[in-house]
């Protein structure tokens, strides 16, 4: 049996599918800043024993925000440098609150798997809506995608942005859902096992339609690593899920060209208008924008390596002491020939803002629960598989450590180590 707080950090992840809904006063942060009197109270009302790592984690994010804070000192944008340095502070306490939830439930990866689930399925009639009529919400940073899949010929990129403010957000938050759902795979109920593989469809075909190379190969990793671990540690339900969408990747996989791109589907109304807002002509020809991009550039990103050189120079000229608080957008300024504004990959956005000694410390706050489980079989399973698939997905998006999903997985991972998920409780039952 669940209690309370269980169904509220179901309720807290769910809040997760209002995206960038709200701005600032998004309802999962609202969520979070109403929780944060409860959790001090009821903190000092136990008196929990707090742990060597608890104290160690609380000393690094305190050492981060508070240089995050002093870079305010020479920011070259005021106003974004001091909002990122409120919403790090938001966000870590929310990775506390996620773990006094998960310490106080009675069945916390459950309620994960389920809050996560809940997340990403309520977005998928709106991901529908968009692919079909190329009209998304107010939230979304590009209201209108393209794809070059040869020197000289483009086609429309049908996208799903969901409630985020841009597809790799979304993308972001679709391939970590895939990651639990997975593990849930691997010891669920045979009831459930329909519902969790048809889940991992949808996600699928989303991130297939939406073309993204990063989030794909995040869900390729997943399926390998979890089909190897499966012949070591399977169960009565794991082979056949398992073969279902391996085989379904790779059918959709060989016929790449034939993957529905959403394009036929447009009308003639809609086709107009994106002709419109882009101002470039299209003869009508359609292709999967996946198979467009793969064919143009395969894995490979000129304009990110441009970008990613920029960031290293920036990061050697700070003397690798970080350029401040959000200040990567006045440095990439300098950088005519980087498209991007943003470092686009998680580890360079930590190291190039805050310097060596705080990614360092980050590094390790990642890596640590890897080490934590190394004993526990089933453990070492769920949270190396995670860590395998978060890689791809830190060079998927940008402003990572700003978004709620991120904050999320992080605090899963240390759940998936955490002593009271016993054999009862990992990641579903």
């Amino acid at each position: 049996m669940r209690n309370r707080f269980d169904y509220i950090l179901i309720g807290l992840l769910t809040l997760m599918a209002f995206g960038s809904i709200g701005g600032f006063w998004q309802p999962v942060r609202v969520a979070e800043l109403i929780l944060l009197p409860w959790m001090a109270y009821d903190l000092w009302r136990t008196r929990p024993c707090i742990t060597t790592t608890a104290k160690w984690i609380g000393g690094f994010f305190a050492g981060w925000w508070l240089w995050a804070a002093v870079s305010l000192i020479w920011a070259c944008d005021l106003t974004a440098s001091a909002k990122y340095v409120v919403h790090l502070a938001i966000y870590m306490m929310s990775f506390a609150e996620i773990l006094w939830l998960g310490h106080r439930a009675k069945k916390p990866l459950q309620s994960l798997t389920i809050g996560w689930l809940l997340a990403a399925m309520l977005t998928v009639p709106l991901a529908l809506r968009e692919f079909i009529t190329d009209h998304h919400l107010p939230t979304s940073v590009r209201q209108c995608l393209y794809v070059r899949v040869t020197d000289t010929d483009i086609i429309p990129r049908p996208f799903a942005a969901g409630t985020f403010d841009n597809i790799n957000a979304y993308n972001v938050l679709l391939g970590c859902t895939f990651a639990m759902l997975m593990l849930a795979l691997m010891r669920s109920h045979r009831w459930r096992t329909a519902g969790y593989g048809l889940a991992c469809i949808f996600i699928i075909v989303i991130l297939l339609c939406n073309g993204s190379r990063g989030a794909l190969l995040a869900v390729i990793i997943g399926l390998v690593a979890l089909t190897l671990l499966a012949r070591r540690w399977t169960g009565r339900t794991i082979g056949g899920a398992l073969l279902f969408l391996v085989g379904l990747w790779i059918g959709l996989g060989l016929s790449g060209h034939h993957v529905p791109s959403f394009l036929d589907a447009w009308s003639e109304e809609t086709r107009q208008e994106w002709r419109i807002k882009m101002d470039m002509d299209w003869d009508g020809d359609a292709t999967s924008p996946l198979a467009g991009r793969l064919n143009n550039n395969g894995l490979q990103d000129p304009s990110r390596m441009d970008l990613w050189k920029a960031c290293g120079e920036e990061i050697i000229a700070s003397r690798f002491l970080g350029v401040g608080a959000a200040n990567y957008v006045c440095a990439l300024e300098k950088h005519p020939e980087s498209l991007y504004k943003a470092p686009h990959n998680m580890w360079l956005e930590t190291l190039m803002q805050f310097g060596i000694v705080i990614f360092i410390g980050f590094v390790a706050f990642l890596v640590w629960p890897l080490w934590r489980c190394r004993r526990d079989r089933t453990q070492r399973t769920d949270c190396l598989t995670l860590f395998l698939i978060l890689l791809p997905m830190t060079i998927v998006d940008s402003t990572f450590l700003l978004k709620a999903h991120t904050w999320v997985l992080f605090a899963t991972l240390y759940l998936i180590t955490n002593a009271n998920a016993n054999a009862n409780d990992r990641v579903v039952d």
